[in-house]
């Protein structure tokens, strides 16, 4: 499966690609922060919190937003750079190749800090937490074509 990593430094942005599952800036390198993106395959995943995020959509909606659109996997900044806008920067960059704008994520509800930074980005939340699951919540980026059909009020 091909990742596309982009690594922030403190000294600028610099863009890589790896083809390796789960490249991630090496613990020596001062990154100050890093993103992954995938194509989401069909059939679904069901490993990690997919389930979850599977059971908040259910089946239809989540063939039709999530596969083969872009999964935002992982953003993390250092909390020395929180506030620097290198988290925009890291979202802007990895979601820029989404294909027709489909890009979406999920995160905890347990994280208010990052709930509020995807409402900034214009995320849109689509789901309220599966009762299967542990407070996940599904996003839409703001250009993906299903955010129009996403349940107002969650």
């Amino acid at each position: 499966m091909k990742w596309t990593v982009i690594r922030c430094l403190l000294c600028g942005l610099r863009r890589r690609r790896r083809t390796l599952r789960g490249s991630r800036p090496r613990p020596r390198e001062r990154g100050a922060g890093f993103a992954t993106a995938w194509t989401t395959p069909a059939p679904f995943p069901t490993d990690r919190r997919h389930p979850q995020a599977a059971a908040a959509l259910g089946p239809r909606r989540t063939a039709d937003w999530l596969c083969g659109a872009l999964g935002v996997d992982e953003l993390a900044v250092r909390p020395t750079a929180h506030g620097t806008g290198i988290a925009t920067a890291l979202l802007t960059t990895v979601t820029t190749t989404a294909p027709d704008g489909r890009a979406w994520l999920l995160t905890s509800l347990r994280n208010p800090r990052a709930l509020a930074f995807y409402a900034r980005e214009g995320r849109t939340r689509t789901t309220h937490p599966a009762l299967a699951g542990d407070g996940i919540v599904v996003l839409l980026g703001p250009r993906h074509p299903a955010r129009a059909r996403a349940p107002r009020g969650v």
